[in-house]
């Protein structure tokens, strides 16, 4: 898929799907995601979140919560895309208490991209307080609490805002 051959991603993805047993949720988690990245390359928006929504599904299932944390982002980019301002809401919101609902208070990794997807859904919606306090409260969670992409998507947020408000005291 890095390399553009969608083609072979999706038969290769599909033949992973149809080999792999019934109960191996890694493999079969793996694959229909990358299945969903290839539909989502393709075009198709709906194909692409339903197989990407099954990935996501099954690494829960064996455990990988950073990993499902870290889909929500694309999970709600393909809602946002089709205009589910509301779906790619409940995604953020799900993937937050994924990344905050540990025994040991810790906080996972994507926790502040969560909060920086939900800042711009409440820049949408012209709530930009609100908005604000997302972003501050994903900077407040450092940049280790994020996916590698956070800090762009952070700045491109805290941009809109600030073009909107005329300057945040210091935000930056």
């Amino acid at each position: 898929l890095t390399q553009g051959d969608v083609a072979n991603t999706m038969k290769h993805a599909q033949q992973v799907l149809e080999l792999a047993r019934e109960n191996d949720d890694l493999l079969r988690g793996s694959a229909s995601s990358l299945l969903g990245l290839a539909f989502w390359t393709n075009g198709d928006l709906e194909t692409a979140y339903q197989m990407f929504s099954k990935g996501m599904a099954y690494l829960q299932k064996v455990g990988f919560i950073s990993d499902v944390i870290g889909g929500s982002v694309t999970l709600a980019d393909l809602q946002i895309t089709q205009g589910h301002l509301h779906e790619a809401m409940s995604i953020y919101e799900r993937g937050l208490q994924l990344a905050t609902k540990q025994q040991d208070a810790s906080v996972l990794r994507g926790a502040a991209d969560m909060h920086v997807g939900m800042s711009g859904l409440y820049y949408e919606r012209n709530e930009l307080n609100i908005a604000e306090q997302h972003l501050l409260k994903s900077k407040e969670l450092g940049e280790l609490n994020g996916v590698p992409k956070n800090p762009y998507r952070w700045r491109v947020a805290m941009a809109q805002i600030q073009e909107v408000q005329g300057g945040l005291d210091g935000a930056l």
